[in-house]
This record gives structure tokens, sequence and C-alpha cells, in this order.
């Protein structure tokens, strides 16, 4: 009788084991959870869900998914940003027209929606945030799709930084909004002072101390924040190709915009700096004061020049 009892618990126990599901299976369960939970907002439960899940970080569906989760908990709708605010991007006024998009508006440094936006694009940036890097680690297919996912958030995000920091009006005017900085940085690099010194009378930025007192008090994160963001920008549209998409491709025009900062930058000698996208590597390298020193001059030569 004991060796009859002994018998069905091993039998009930190889049939639980049978029955359990494998990793992969609970994964799947878990992102199809996660996904019902955003389709009806609840992003922060998503949030717990994925992350709750183990050794996900090859799982190319885990990552997109997460990422847009996050996206979620910054208040970000995709399909909103693109149906209304790609076609308000204008490449002939690109830092203006991006500060103003419908989510760019922000009233407070490091706003809970702008750190959720940075941890979606850190989900996404894998090792150094490059486009190549996605595409290696997933394959094109995956790889392309969060690239897709990393331009929009990014344009997203950039319009947001420049937003605040460049304390524009509702017409995206430098200067003009309610705080009370005129300029990015204050400069004290004698050639970035040289270019905001021969800014025409139609740019707000007119002397050396009028930056942004949130850039200056965090100055090589957030210098480095801002930088990033229109490097992968422009690193993402080199390398994934938009033209089969009636809504995305408009965003190649940006290209040649950022190109002319890139010849700008280049004939300055920091041309290098916009070869950086990882935040990472950047704030490495802008604690060397002759790094910082050219990141000052690419600030004043794009971010005072090209905005006004």
């Amino acid at each position: 009788m004991k060796n009859y009892l002994n018998l069905i618990l091993i039998l009930g126990f190889l049939l639980l084991v049978s029955c359990a599901a494998s990793p992969e299976e609970e994964a799947d369960m878990g992102i199809d959870r996660a996904l019902t939970l955003l389709s009806n907002s609840k992003c922060s439960e998503a949030i717990k869900i994925l992350e709750d899940l183990k050794d996900q970080d090859e799982n190319p569906v885990w990552v997109k998914t997460l990422a847009s989760a996050y996206a979620c908990k910054a208040g970000f709708n995709e399909i909103s940003f693109v149906d209304n605010d790609i076609a308000n991007i204008d490449d002939n006024f690109l830092l203006k027209s991006i500060s103003i998009l419908s989510y760019s508006d922000e009233t407070s440094v490091d706003s809970a929606s702008y750190l959720a936006m940075k941890q979606a694009l850190k989900i996404l940036g894998r090792t150094d945030f490059k486009q190549l890097t996605r595409n290696t680690d997933f394959g094109v297919r995956h790889g392309e799709d969060m690239g897709v996912q990393v331009l929009i958030y990014s344009i997203m995000q950039f319009g947001k930084y420049l937003n605040w920091y460049g304390d524009v009006d509702s017409t995206g005017k430098k200067g003009a909004g309610t705080n009370t900085n005129l300029c990015y940085l204050n400069y004290t690099y004698a050639p970035a002072i040289a270019v905001v010194g021969s800014l025409p009378v139609t740019n707000a930025c007119n002397g050396i101390n009028k930056g942004h007192p949130d850039l200056a008090a965090n100055r090589i994160v957030r210098m480095c924040e801002g930088l990033t963001l229109m490097t992968n920008i422009y690193d993402t549209l080199n390398t994934i190709d938009l033209s089969s998409s009636s809504t995305l491709s408009s965003l190649e025009n940006i290209v040649a915009e950022l190109n002319t900062y890139r010849t700008v930058a280049n004939a300055a000698g920091v041309g290098y700096l916009l070869d950086v996208t990882s935040p990472t590597a950047c704030e490495t390298l802008l604690a060397n004061a002759s790094d910082m020193n050219n990141a000052e001059f690419l600030f004043a030569l794009i971010l005072e020049q090209e905005h006004e």
C-alpha cells in the first residue's frame, strides 16, 4: 500500500512538472499580460510584470514592450505623436519647431515624464546606443522596430529639452518663455563666447552669463542628455530606411539640416562630439576640461546659433 501511495505521489509530481510552463512560455504570457495592461494605460502595472520576468535582456519583444511601458508612464502616445506632430516638424526651423510639439511643454527640470522617457531610451540603447548595435543584437527587423521607437522617443524628449532649457514661448522663440535665461549655457570658453557675441539682434542670447540655471547645476549630465538626443536622432535616421512609411518618411528631411550642423561643427574642430551616442560615454568625455570646452563651443554653434 505504501509503495502504491508513493507511486501516486511520484506520478502526480511528474504530471505537475510536465504541465508547468517553460521559461519562454512564462515570458510570452507575461508580455501578453503587459500588452493588455498597456492597452488600458496601466503603465506601472505593465512595468512591474515585465521587470519581474528574469533574463529577458536578449528578448527583443520584451525590450520593445518594456520601453513602450516606460513611454506610457511618460504620458506618451506614439500613435497620436505620429499622426499629429511629425507633420509640424519644420526642417527649415528644426529646433524651434521641435520645441513646441504637443509633448514638448515642460514646467520643471527632470519631470516624472522626462525621467520615464529617459528610462525608455536607456532600455533601447543597448551598450552604445547605436542603431547598428540593435540590428546586430536582434536582427534587422526587430532592430529597426527599436530604431523607430528610439527615433520617435528621442524627438519627443529633445522637444522637452529644447522647450525647458531654451525657455521658449508658444512660438518656439528662445529666451521668451517664463524662465529667466536667454541662452542655454553660461559661456566661459573664448571661441564659444565669440559665437555668442556675433549672434544677430534677433537672437535672444546676448551675453555669457545668461544660461539656464538647471544646466549650470548639473552641467555634464544635462549637456550630455541634449547632445546624445541629437546624435541618436541622426544615427537612427542614417541607419534605418523610412521611405516605405507614408507618415515617417518625412523625418528623413531632418537629415539635411543635421548634416548642416555637422558641417559647421567639423569646420570648428568639434564634430567628433556628434559621433557620441551613449550618455555615459559622453559624461566620461566631458569630464575632460578640453572636451568640455569643445562641448560648450558646440552648444554655441548649434543650440544658440541655430535656435532663435
